[in-house]
């Protein structure tokens, strides 16, 4: 990515200065001088489309004098700020198809879009400017979604859905719920999608003692944690292996349904699978059978074909599913882990180095 100077097309006063004189807000163009901008003047119109400006933001402010930050709430606000708008911060669940007829009709002038989600499969198949770059939020909610698959997976273990039933109806049922009780102790979990997310995973699995796997697309992802690499064509013989399955890949093409009714009979009946990846990377009517049928023990899913799910589905009924509306990415450190990636960036942009997280279209991820 070429060094770019970001005040081009705009309209502001710049005066030329010996390079020993540069100041906070200068930008070495290696032409000899430094353009330094009149205290005051914004160059870069950035708008953080459905976030509220909290502190976090305020101090990207501070570090970014340069750069005008702005917060449409609403469609409307965001029709406001489009068409200036060079840079655009959005979550990827937030962008829909209202959100994407706007900013593909009104975003002229974007360059750069970052997606605050890891998925980015609504921009893939919405669209967004042809001439935009687009990044994704890797490593923002790595810790909460390997957190949130633990909690799925020792909730699954030591039925915590049975304790809570009989809680409930004020029974102290001991003999029964003993021989309920499971453990993680000496099972293999797989991890299917060994990206960042996956590795985190690894990483709060590894004061187990549990042996890990993983399957993954790309050859050579592998670490110290995992003890065998599944690559494309493996995936039966990994799901064979595992007493877990966690569901991490993103959706594409080639992962849409990778899990079906022929994947559920490789399974072990005593598994479980865990998804908290993308919808569409399980056949829920397949999921809905596998449970009924006994092909495995349980499942904790927080992500879903259709979301919100609707209120006729199975899944709500079957007694081995614990289910989470699509948050297992939340937690306390969401906007600070947000800002840090977007400081990298914003500096990476400014200094026309190349953006982390680069989406490639052809790769759909």
């Amino acid at each position: 990515m070429a060094r770019r100077p970001f005040f081009q097309n705009v309209n502001v006063q710049i005066v030329e200065e010996p390079v020993k004189k540069v100041g906070a807000v200068g930008v070495d163009l290696n032409i000899g001088f430094v353009r330094t901008l009149r205290q005051g003047e914004l160059t870069v119109k950035a708008t953080v489309a459905f976030y509220k400006p909290e502190i976090a933001f305020r101090d990207l402010e501070k570090q970014f004098p340069e750069i005008e930050f702005v917060y449409p709430n609403t469609l409307d606000e965001l029709a406001l700020e489009l068409p200036e708008t060079e840079i655009l911060v959005i979550l990827g669940t937030m962008y829909n198809s209202q959100v994407a007829k706007l900013v593909i009709e009104q975003g002229k002038n974007i360059q750069w879009i970052q997606s605050t989600t890891v998925g980015v499969d609504a921009f893939l198949e919405l669209g967004y400017p042809n001439q935009a770059i687009l990044t994704k939020g890797t490593g923002i909610w790595d810790t909460s979604v390997a957190e949130h698959a633990l909690a799925f997976i020792l909730a699954l273990k030591r039925n915590i859905i049975e304790l809570e039933r009989v809680r409930q109806s004020r029974l102290w049922d001991r003999e029964r719920l003993w021989g309920l009780m499971g453990s993680l102790a000496g099972k293999t979990v797989g991890i299917a999608g060994y990206g960042s997310i996956g590795k985190e995973i690894a990483k709060t699995l590894s004061g187990f003692d549990v042996k890990i796997i993983a399957y993954d697309q790309f050859p050579g992802v592998g670490d110290n944690r995992i003890a065998e690499l599944f690559t494309k064509g493996e995936f039966p013989s990994f799901l064979k292996e595992c007493d877990v399955v966690i569901l991490v890949m993103p959706y594409t093409k080639e992962t849409e349904y990778i899990v079906d009714e022929e994947q559920f009979r490789c399974m072990k009946p005593s598994a479980i699978l865990i998804n908290v990846g993308r919808g569409k990377l399980v056949k829920e009517s397949a999921l809905v059978k596998a449970l009924e049928r006994g092909q495995i023990a349980g499942a904790g899913i927080d992500v879903f074909e259709e979301e919100p799910l609707p209120s006729t589905s199975k899944l709500w009924d079957l007694p081995n599913v614990i289910l989470s509306p699509h948050c297992a990415a939340a937690g306390d450190n969401d906007l600070l882990n947000t800002c840090r990636l977007l400081k990298e960036n914003l500096k990476r942009y400014l200094e026309g180095q190349e953006l982390l997280y680069k989406v490639d279209r052809t790769q759909e991820y």
